[in-house]
């Protein structure tokens, strides 16, 4: 399995790093009492260290509200996937709890202020790419299998040889790769779209997570650093 970044992209995104996960071996769990303490945790110090008020003056958010813009999304009407988990918790709601490896990585998500997105592999039909759409694929969100959505001409989105797998880059994973209970095996990333987010938060992030797949999800894990300016294909190795 490869992951292919488009020449288009690479072009009006010259700074992009990926950080990349490999789990194996996993046995997730609905949930764990010691993971729900640490969420809690990674929740209050966040209302700490960040308002409403200055969400959208963060680093982080400005570079991914400034991708969304060059791709002609709104970040106002459809914000980036760690703008509206943030919104969420600095408004008073919890993260939520959907499995021991996703709750994982909302936390980091949370914690390192990027996003993260993950597929169980065994639902990934030959290579991964990194595009812009054409426009007209059909898109099956998450928790919603039975509802269809039109994916516009020019957004960013990750597909396999079938399906979309997630739409304007960040913002909504589809339903058909989603991690469940049954997923053995695991691929995640988290983007930098520029260097207003740094390889060093990519780099902890990608450790911390790897810490909490191993200690909550029993995994193997392997993490990568793809840099698409230097070579715009990356094999996919399994630990």
């Amino acid at each position: 399995m490869k992951l292919l970044i488009s020449q288009d992209i690479i072009k009006n995104f010259p700074e992009m790093r990926i950080a990349i996960i490999i789990a194996d071996h996993l046995r997730i769990s609905k949930t764990n009492q010691d993971l729900q303490d640490l969420k809690l945790k990674t929740e209050l110090e966040a209302k700490k260290k960040l308002s409403l008020e200055a969400l959208t003056r963060h680093p982080h958010i400005i570079a991914w509200r400034e991708a969304y813009r060059q791709f002609g999304v709104s970040a106002k009407k459809h914000p980036p996937s760690v703008e509206s988990l943030l919104r969420r918790v600095l408004k008073g709601y919890s993260l939520p709890t959907i499995n021991t490896l996703v709750d994982s990585y909302l936390l980091v998500e949370l914690e390192y202020i990027i996003p993260f997105g993950g597929y169980d592999i065994s639902r990934i039909v030959g290579d991964i790419y990194l595009e812009y759409a054409k426009g007209g694929e059909s898109f099956t969100p998450l928790g919603l299998p039975e509802h269809k959505e039109q994916i516009l001409p020019g957004e960013i989105v990750y597909r396999d040889f079938e399906k979309i797998l997630t739409r304007r880059w960040n913002y909504k994973d589809c339903d058909e790769a989603k991690i469940t209970l049954q997923t053995t095996q695991a691929i995640l990333f988290a983007e930098a779209p520029d260097n207003r987010v740094s390889t060093t938060i990519l780099e902890k992030a990608s450790e911390r997570l790897s810490e909490l797949i191993k200690k909550y999800n029993e995994g193997k894990v392997k993490c990568f650093l793809f840099e698409p300016k230097k070579k715009p294909i990356f094999n996919l190795y399994f630990p």
